[in-house]
C-alpha cells in the first residue's frame, strides 16, 4: 500500500491545525509498533519511552504524562537555574580573554546542556549520556540496526528503574536537541545580523532567533475543514511553527510550539537566553560569523560545526 503523502502547512492554517481538537499529535509510540510488527523486531522499551512523551501524546493520556513530567521538571528548578548561572559566568569570562574563534557547541551549547541535565537527572553518566542519543529514534530515517541497538541499551536502563527514572530519562530526550542546537543556531544568527559590531551595541532579541525544531506533525481525527483547506480522517499535516518567511513575533510567539503541546523547557529555556544575552549585551567585544555546518536529522536540524569570531 502506498504511503499517504504528508501535507505541510505555513502560517495560520498550521497554528490552527496545531491547536485544533480535530487533530491529534503523531503517535510515534504506535509507527514503532507497526514497524515492529512488520519486520519483526523488538522495540519494547523505545516504544515505552516513545509512549511516555507527552509531544506524542493527545487528550486525557497527554495530560497526565505531562502533568507527572512537570512534577519532576518543577522540582529542580532553582537549581537548574543555579547551575545556569555559573556556566554562563565561566562562558563570558572565556569570551572576554578570546581573541578568534569560539566553538558555539562544545564552548556554549553543551556546557549549559551538561548543567541542565546533571541537576535534572540524578543517575549515572551511563543513563544521561544515552538519553542525548534517543532523540535519534525520531528520525524515520534511522537503520533498523540503530533502532535496535537504542532499544537494548534503554532495555538495560529500564529493568533497574521506575516511573521516576522513565520521567527523567523522557525529559533529557525532549529538551536535549530543542535546547543545546537551538541556543548554538541562535548565537551564530547574532553573529550573521551583527557581524562586526560589540556585542554591547547589539540589541539582543527577547528570546532564540533560531530554532532546531520547526514543524510539529498532526493527524486529523476525521473529516474536517480549516482555513478552507479539506482534509480526510487519518491525514498526517506538518505545521511549520517556526520559518524565516514569519515575522520575529510569530516565531517568537511559536517557539517552544502551540496550545497544549508547549515544551515544558520553555521556562528554563527563556531564562538561559535572558541570563546570556543580559551579560553577553555588556562585553566590548565584536562578534563574527564563522563556519556554519547543519545536519538534517529529521524533526532536527543539528549543527555539526558552529564557530563565531570574537575580537
Amino acid at each position: 500500500m502506498k504511503k499517504p503523502a504528508t501535507t505541510h502547512l505555513y502560517g495560520d492554517p498550521a497554528s490552527n491545525i496545531a491547536s485544533s481538537d480535530d487533530f491529534i499529535a503523531f503517535p510515534m509510540g504506535s509507527k514503532y509498533r507497526e514497524i515492529s510488527s512488520r519486520i519483526a523486531t523488538d522495540y519494547s522499551s523505545a516504544i515505552q519511552l516513545l509512549e511516555s512523551l507527552p509531544v506524542f501524546l493527545s487528550g486525557d493520556e497527554h495530560k497526565e504524562r505531562r502533568k507527572s513530567m512537570a512534577v519532576v521538571y518543577a522540582q529542580t528548578r532553582k537549581l537548574q537555574e543555579k547551575a545556569i548561572d555559573q556556566v554562563v559566568d565561566e562562558v563570558a569570562q572565556s569570551i572576554e580573554h578570546r581573541h578568534g574563534a569560539f566553538n558555539l557547541i562544545d564552548e556554549l551549547s553543551t556546557p549549559l546542556w551538561t548543567a541542565l541535565r546533571n541537576v535534572i537527572c540524578t543517575e549515572s553518566r551511563e543513563v544521561k549520556d544515552l538519553a542525548s542519543e534517543l532523540p535519534e529514534l525520531f528520525y524515520p530515517g534511522l537503520s533498523p540496526r540503530r533502532r535496535k541497538s537504542l532499544n537494548n541499551k534503554l532495555t538495560n536502563i529500564l529493568k533497574s528503574g521506575n516511573d521516576q527514572l522513565l520521567n527523567q530519562i523522557a525529559l533529557l530526550t525532549l529538551g536535549v536537541r530543542p535546547f543545546s542546537a537551538s541556543l548554538a543556531l541562535s548565537i551564530h544568527k547574532i553573529a550573521r545580523d551583527n557581524d562586526g559590531k560589540r556585542l554591547c551595541d547589539i540589541v539582543f532579541p527577547t528570546s532564540f532567533p533560531d530554532s532546531a525544531l520547526t514543524y510539529v506533525d498532526r493527524i486529523s481525527l476525521r473529516d474536517t475543514v480549516i482555513d478552507g483547506c479539506p482534509f480526510s480522517a487519518g491525514s498526517r499535516i506538518r505545521c511549520t511553527t517556526f520559518d524565516s518567511s514569519y515575522t520575529d513575533e510569530i516565531n517568537s510567539k511559536q517557539l517552544y510550539g502551540i496550545g497544549s503541546h508547549t515544551c515544558l523547557g520553555r521556562p528554563i529555556s527563556v531564562y538561559t537566553w535572558n541570563r546570556l544575552s543580559n551579560i553577553l549585551s555588556q562585553s566590548q567585544k565584536t562578534i563574527h560569523p564563522s563556519a556554519l555546518s547543519v545536519e538534517d536529522r529529521e524533526p532536527f536540524t543539528i549543527p555539526t560545526k558552529c564557530l563565531v569570531n570574537f575580537k
